[in-house]
């Protein structure tokens, strides 16, 4: 089988380069592969020496002189993909889908970096892209639309099958594009590269020049607002008192959107929060074995599976994740999942509270999370995977490898190990003791052979105690003792919008640029903007009251699929929609209004 493959490699710094690079080495046993790259010659040297490179540019010549018989394109939420997204367009192929939202990829691309908003509004449904065009050159945008509003269709639409890794993931494409052809192919962990590999933690530290003693927790992975860190930050800041010798590890790239250092400045954390910036994979594993606890919360999410996190699952490291999406379809054994809500940085406060001062109880846990990785995300269960969907696409059959991975079956690993009843027991007495301000782990042993179903519901229900008791400020959560839990993305929505609708913008700042004219020319400027600001801020103040009508239709329908009164709430919203179609009216209106004074 001869295939045609696109991804960005390194020097391109993603997440998805590292990934194509372990896993070409092994598909290539299987298939001659070409890649095709965008403009620049890959700083791997065994890339180099084991495959033919080409430039983008030449695989339209080359394809018409010898097709392929398959094309493979690796596709994420980055502008890196342009050229994939190009291609895709006008050769169909298998592409394999990190992301579920590739919002974010379009708006810096077509609206940013070049002015294409033809190809920016086909990636939308038709009954919402002139709207969502609109409002993103207006300004009348906020993070939350990125995730509303995936992007998928147009990439979905060229796909002659799609591999994504997760069931979830599986189940969000085919709400986008029922006849697609999706499948699950687990993200593989390649070979751990850490120069210290088989060493203890505590000698790993005394090689990175750090006391043995030192509890660190780290973080791992592209750095964004979704990493949850204002929360973790904060708990690790509780979690000195008991244990001053912590320290916080961010290993990553930061986004420019997330100002991490005013953070740690804020909760006076200077010198205990250390941040690497982007580091090499054998950095990564060697940084991996000298954490102790892993923190890779996550949300919103793009619907990515993390390479980071199984990288460090793999490694026998305990992990808390966010009970969320693709996330939650971890084993409750093989991680702690930490709920959204308000009571999030109260479940992570508690589990590095537990965590750090139960070393066996880390080591069980992570030992579970390296078997279940080993088990399901190892190199030639991915392989296999590649091969059936290529495949069937191509009409090629390559020889068939072993799907099998090297860790126990589900069964063995059952019998190996009872971490839920452990973990389920240790939860609830620790939510006792913080109802009475104490934070002592209790006696393991004797939970020995508790049995428990429904450990979440468990978490759930202290909360909702805590709740009656005055002790946790958040929404009502004493439903959760009547119904069953609500449905999830629904109530993520409202999170966002409640938190989003109205924040204030910054006051506009007027910088003097040209010394030749003084003052003179700043007050021109400054007058002008005064001007402009005369217009904008009635919209501005019109758009938070559309806004607030949007939250408030949301809560009336939440409310009904809570309370069963669904019915009476599509009356409301058909009211409030109605009201909405008034207002953006009566907005042209005093838009029209202006331009006519202004002329």
């Amino acid at each position: 089988m001869r295939i045609a493959y696109f991804s960005p490699l390194r020097p391109v710094a993603s997440g998805i380069a590292d990934y194509s690079e372990e896993l070409l080495l092994h598909l290539a046993r299987h298939m001659d592969i070409d890649l095709f790259v965008d403009g620049y010659e890959p700083e791997n040297p065994y890339i180099r020496e084991c495959f033919p490179i080409y430039d983008a540019a030449e695989f339209e010549g080359r394809h018409q002189k010898r097709p392929y018989d398959a094309l493979l394109y690796q596709m994420g939420n980055h502008p890196a993909h342009l050229y994939i997204y190009r291609l895709l367009q006008r050769y169909p192929g298998v592409v394999v889908l990190h992301d579920l939202v590739l919002h974010h990829f379009l708006e810096g691309v077509f609206l940013e970096r070049q002015w294409d908003p033809e190809a920016y509004r086909a990636a939308f449904p038709e009954e919402v892209r002139d709207s969502l065009l609109r409002r993103c050159l207006a300004g009348h945008w906020s993070e939350a639309d990125h995730f509303l509003f995936s992007g998928l269709r147009t990439v979905l639409a060229c796909s002659q099958a799609v591999i994504v890794h997760s069931e979830t993931a599986r189940k969000e494409v085919l709400q986008v594009l029922p006849e697609a052809r999706v499948h699950v192919v687990p993200l593989c962990v390649g070979p751990d590269r850490s120069p210290f590999r088989g060493r203890p933690p505590a000698e790993v530290k005394k090689e990175l020049g750090l006391p043995p003693e030192t509890l660190l927790l780290a973080t791992f992975g592209f750095v964004t607002p979704g990493k949850r860190l204002d929360i973790v930050l904060e708990a690790y800041r509780e979690l000195l008192r008991d244990e001053p010798d912590a320290r916080y590890l961010v290993v990553g790239e930061i986004s420019p959107h997330f100002d991490l250092r005013r953070l740690v400045r804020k909760l006076g954390l200077e010198g205990l929060v250390w941040v690497t910036g982007h580091v090499s994979l054998e950095d990564f594993y060697g940084l991996v074995d000298a954490t102790d606890i892993g923190i890779q919360l996550r949300y919103p999410s793009a619907g990515e599976t993390s390479a980071a996190l199984l990288r460090v699952m793999s490694k026998g490291k305990p992990v808390l994740v966010s009970n969320y999406r693709q996330f939650a379809e971890f084993p409750d054994d093989a991680c702690l999942k930490v709920d959204l809500g308000p009571a999030e940085g109260a479940m992570v406060g508690a589990y590095l509270a537990l965590l750090s001062r139960d070393q066996e109880l880390r080591r069980r846990i992570g030992e579970r999370a390296r078997e279940y990785i080993a088990a399901h995300h190892s190199v030639e269960r991915t392989v296999q995977g590649y091969l059936e969907v290529l495949s069937q696409v191509s009409g090629k059959g390559p020889s068939p490898g072993d799907p099998g991975g090297t860790g126990k079956s589900e069964d063995e690993m059952e019998e190996w190990i009872d971490v839920p009843a452990l973990v389920a027991a240790i939860r609830r007495e620790l939510f006792r003791q913080m109802e009475e301000g104490r934070l002592v782990p209790p006696d393991w042993e004797r939970y020995q052979t508790v049995i428990t179903d429904g450990l979440m519901e468990e978490i759930r229900l202290a909360l909702a105690e805590r709740w009656h008791a005055g002790k946790l400020v958040g929404p009502d959560m004493g439903r959760y003792h009547v119904f069953d839990t609500p449905p999830q993305e629904l109530e993520e929505n409202l999170k966002v919008l409640n938190t989003r609708w109205n924040q204030i913008y910054e006051p506009l700042e007027v910088k003097r640029r040209t010394p030749l004219l003084g003052d003179l020319w700043a007050r021109i400027r400054r007058r002008f903007h005064e001007e402009v600001r005369s217009y904008l801020d009635p919209m501005i103040y019109r758009q938070s009251e559309i806004n607030g009508a949007i939250v408030s239709t949301l809560n009336l329908l939440a409310r009904g699929f809570y309370g069963g009164s669904l019915a009476r709430s599509l009356q409301t919203l058909q009211r409030e929609v109605h009201e909405l179609r008034k207002q953006v009216e009566d907005l042209q209106r005093h838009l029209r209004r202006g331009e006519g004074e202004e002329g």
